[in-house]
């Protein structure tokens, strides 16, 4: 797996890796963008299994849950003009950035090197970073070797394991005190 850095373009909330010139886009969503990003949001999840009582009832108002507080935001990853990713974060007021919604559409392969999910989870924790959050961590589930391989690259620690849903979940977090 190739490590992703990202370069800021022109929008504030948008961000192009610097390796993949321009053909992979990492920009905030629109409401257009609505209909693409429910269509791979239960079947592209990193760890392929979704969470059965997440009945994305945040998708009815993206804009309300995630772009209202500088805190909070949604992206989306686009490959040759097509959304394929998504990703968002919440923060809380212990200054936890809380990762939810890494999804992509799996017709496009592109969890396979990881990339995608390294630029995804960059953005995701630069922007934290940029808020005085002290901690992200991931909230979807993870189970695949490589996933866990990749969080650890990207500097995520294992935290702790539970139980949501009746299904085991895995905890991770970047500790962003140091």
């Amino acid at each position: 797996m190739s490590t992703a850095t990202i370069t800021r373009t022109d929008r504030s909330h948008d961000f192009t890796p610097a390796n993949a010139g321009r053909e992979l886009c990492l920009r905030s969503f629109r409401a257009k963008d609505g209909r693409e990003v429910l269509r791979f949001y239960r079947h592209g999840l990193l760890a392929g299994v979704p969470d059965p009582l997440d009945l994305a009832t945040d998708f009815d108002g993206v804009e309300d849950v995630y772009l209202k507080r500088s805190k909070d935001h949604f992206w989306v990853a686009k490959v040759k003009g097509h959304v394929v990713a998504s990703i968002a974060i919440t923060a809380d007021d212990r200054q936890v950035g809380h990762i939810r919604r890494l999804r992509a559409d799996t017709a496009w392969k592109i969890w396979s090197d990881g990339e995608v999910a390294a630029v995804q989870i960059a953005k995701a924790t630069h922007h934290a970073r940029q808020h005085d959050c002290l901690k992200p961590v991931l909230h979807e589930p993870v189970n695949d070797g490589w996933a866990i391989a990749l969080l650890h690259q990207l500097g995520f620690e294992y935290a702790r394991a539970r139980k949501q849903s009746g299904r085991p979940l895995l905890e991770f977090y970047l500790d962003l005190y140091v």
